[in-house]
């Protein structure tokens, strides 16, 4: 558990692989760095967002829940802007590496009393 008392979530490696997340990662800063995308492309950031959003189904982390949340927002639109898109990738991206970098959380162990 962390300080606010819930727990680290984020993608199985089997339900989102790292070489999805790769490419994700890379189209996403393509669009931030200014650079066109071909209409595949875009397609493939929505689908790369749409399921980071599905795999962190149930997170618990309050800045996942946040991002994750606004992401699924302006995928609702439907008509987002890419760079939109991209942005809440990256958040989310980011996001992603950092738990996993930090690993599951350490047990807190039995409380004080």
């Amino acid at each position: 558990m962390n300080a606010a008392g819930a727990s680290h979530r984020w993608p199985d490696p089997d339900l989102f692989c790292m070489k999805a997340l790769h490419r994700l990662s890379v189209t996403a800063d393509a669009v931030l760095a200014g650079q066109g995308l071909s209409t595949r492309q875009a397609r493939q950031l929505t689908a790369g967002l749409r399921a980071l959003c599905e795999s962190y189904d149930e997170a618990t982390h309050p800045a996942v829940v946040a991002a994750v949340r606004a992401a699924s927002r302006a995928l609702a639109l439907k008509r987002s802007p890419v760079l939109t898109l991209a942005t809440h990738a990256r958040g989310l991206l980011d996001l992603t590496f950092r738990l996993r970098a930090e690993g599951p959380p350490a047990h807190p162990g039995p409380r004080p009393e």
